[in-house]
This record gives structure tokens, C-alpha cells and sequence, in this order.
């Protein structure tokens, strides 16, 4: 049997502005401070 996973929550710091920022579900967009990262969930 295949095993199927989800993700849960994607998260990424930002170097520059030193954000945490934190995707949570399918295409949830979020963008750091200074908005040179930008995270999207697919």
C-alpha cells in the first residue's frame, strides 16, 4: 500500500528583515515585511 502525506504548513525566514512568515493551507500567500519573500502552498 502507498502511504499518501499532506503538508501541513510551510515556513521560511527572510534574511533580509529577519520575518518569519508561515503558509498554513493550500493557497495561502504570504509575504515578509520588506516583501522581498514571498511563500505560497500548492
Amino acid at each position: 500500500m502507498k502511504e499518501t502525506y499532506k503538508l501541513v504548513k510551510n515556513i521560511i525566514s527572510c534574511n533580509k528583515c529577519k520575518d518569519i512568515i508561515e503558509s498554513k493551507s493550500i493557497h495561502d500567500y504570504e509575504e515578509c515585511k520588506c516583501e522581498a519573500v514571498q511563500l505560497m502552498v500548492d
